[in-house]
């Protein structure tokens, strides 16, 4: 059992040395993984918390439900997967999943900017109107440009022998479709 635990870690390592070395585009070659665009004071210690600049954690990403309910946080390892934790998931099915990156906030699926911006379209498609531009404004704050939604097409776990314990509990979530590395959303990097 512990040999397809390493075939699956020696997986994500594969997925990651592959995607890194095709590229996204030609303008995504200056992002590096690791690498944050904006770094101030950054402690190594938690006293009290501090909010999370958004160029600070570029990997960092959000995966929410069906419902629109935050999940779980994960790590962009390229530009279709992301690495978290398997308990996310359940035995719920994958498409029921989104995951959202560029942004330290939690959102709704209307502030994503692949989404449909005219009302009626997303009241339709979303159930919900975009107030967000509202806020903002009232708020004198220039809206989130950066925020992506994709949905997953599939989720990829070890067998767990024992699911309440999750000994395992990774997961590598396949987006369906590729991202694009900005200031705001960049892979973390894995070890080599």
């Amino acid at each position: 059992m512990n040999s397809l635990f390493l075939v699956f870690v020696y997986t994500i390592v594969f997925l990651y040395e592959s995607a890194s070395l095709a590229g996204t585009a030609e303008n995504d070659t200056q992002y590096d993984c690791g690498r944050r665009q904006t770094v101030k004071n950054i402690s190594a210690r938690i006293i009290n918390g501090t909010e999370a600049a958004r160029k600070n954690w570029p990997w960092v990403v959000a995966i929410y439900d069906s419902n629109d309910t935050l999940v779980c946080g994960g790590s962009l390892i390229s530009e279709e997967y992301v690495v978290t934790a398997a308990h996310c998931f359940g035995n719920q099915d994958a498409h029921k999943f989104s995951v959202r990156l560029g942004t330290t906030d939690r959102t709704i699926v209307s502030q994503c900017n692949n989404t449909p911006k005219d009302p009626i379209i997303q009241e339709k498609t979303t159930g919900k109107t975009d107030i967000s531009q509202k806020v903002n404004e009232e708020c004198h704050e220039a809206p989130e440009t950066e925020l992506i939604c994709v949905e997953v097409e599939s989720v990829c776990t070890p067998i767990q022998n024992n699911c309440c314990l999750f000994m395992k509990d990774i997961a590598v979530v396949k987006l369906k479709t590729k991202v694009n590395y900005t200031d705001y959303i960049q892979p973390i990097c894995l070890p080599k």
